[in-house]
């Protein structure tokens, strides 16, 4: 089973997301055939993408093969310019609800937890 932790900080009178842990296989099918990972992964290096080549986010990212694992940080600094605050939250905020999209799907696959 894949484990998604996400992590809020209270910054600027709202809780915004800074960190994502996925961890763990989906186990839904073999390696190379499994959609659930496919859509996990996919879906996470477009929004790490977008926060490093779009938003020019200063982000940490650290990804393991083995165990699988992909560990997101997003500084608080990038969270004080308020419109590209409103553009990294949103965009974050989007992917934790794609995310638990997938787990209301796949139950058995993947586990979304909000910190």
């Amino acid at each position: 089973m894949t484990h998604i932790n996400i992590k809020k900080e209270y910054v600027s009178g709202k809780f915004i997301i800074t960190q994502i842990e996925i961890k763990n296989h989906t186990g839904f099918d073999e390696a190379g055939y499994d959609i659930v990972c496919a859509a996990v992964s996919s879906a996470a290096e477009l929004v790490i993408n977008v926060l490093s080549e779009n938003f020019a986010c200063k982000c940490e990212v650290k990804v393991a093969d083995e165990p699988p694992k992909i560990m997101l940080n997003i500084p608080v600094p990038e969270f004080t310019d308020e419109k590209k605050s409103f553009a990294v939250a949103g965009l974050l905020e989007g992917f934790a609800g794609h995310l638990k999209n997938i787990e209301r799907d796949y139950p058995e696959n993947i586990r979304v937890v909000i910190l």
